[in-house]
C-alpha cells in the first residue's frame, strides 16, 4: 500500500487517545473536531499536492476542553510520521493527506495501515484524498466513513475520476483488504 500513517510516540510525554473505558465523543464535540480537521486538511492539501508528499499531525484536547493542532510534519510520498511533545493535553485525533493524484495508486480511500494505526491508538483519524474527499476513521466503530465527498477540501486539479474505482461510503479492515486484493 502506497499511503499509510506511522505514528511515533515519545513514551511518557503524552496521552494518546481515550482510555479503553472511554466512550465516543458527543455529537457536538465530534462536530467541533471535524470542523478543525477539515480546516487543517484544506490548508495542507495545496502543499501536499504540489510537493508530492504527505503531511500529518494530531489534534489535542487541552485539560480545559479546548481543541488545538500540534506540530505538523512533512512526510514522504507515501508516509508521514507524527510526533507530539505536548505534556498538558491528550491527543484525540490524527490527520494526514494522501498527496497528489496518481493513476497508479488507490489513494481515494484510507489504507489498511491508516485504520490499524488509529484503531490501535484509540484515536479518531482524518484522511484527505487527492480528489478532496475526507475520511473519518472511527476507533469505536472500527471503520472508516466518508465524512465529505469530492471537493470537500482542496483537490488536485489533475485528479481524473476515471482513475478511481467505485467507492463505498464505509470501509472496514476486511472490506479494504478485499479492495486491495489481499
Amino acid at each position: 500500500m502506497r499511503h499509510y500513517l506511522t505514528l511515533l510516540l515519545t513514551l511518557g510525554l503524552i496521552t494518546w487517545g481515550p482510555p479503553a473505558s472511554a466512550k465516543p465523543l458527543s455529537r457536538a464535540k465530534l462536530k467541533e473536531q471535524h470542523r478543525l480537521a477539515l480546516q487543517v486538511l484544506d490548508a495542507l492539501q495545496p502543499r501536499s499536492i504540489a510537493e508530492n508528499r504527505e503531511y500529518c499531525g494530531v489534534i489535542h484536547r487541552a485539560s480545559g476542553g479546548k481543541l488545538f493542532v500540534g506540530a505538523i510534519s512533512s512526510g514522504e510520498e507515501a508516509t508521514c510520521a507524527c510526533n507530539s511533545n505536548q505534556r498538558t493535553s491528550m491527543v484525540v485525533a490524527s490527520f494526514h493527506t494522501h498527496g497528489p493524484h496518481s493513476s497508479s495508486y488507490d489513494a481515494e480511500v484510507p489504507s489498511i495501515t491508516d485504520l490499524e494505526s488509529d484503531f490501535a491508538l484509540g484515536s479518531y483519524g482524518y484522511v484527505a484524498t487527492p480528489a478532496g474527499r475526507v475520511w473519518l476513521i472511527d476507533p469505536y466503530q472500527q471503520h472508516a466513513t466518508l465524512l465529505c465527498g469530492r471537493g470537500c477540501v482542496t483537490a488536485d486539479p489533475s485528479y481524473r475520476p476515471a482513475d478511481t474505482r467505485r467507492l463505498l461510503s464505509r470501509y472496514t479492515l476486511r472490506s479494504l483488504a478485499k479492495r486491495f486484493g489481499l
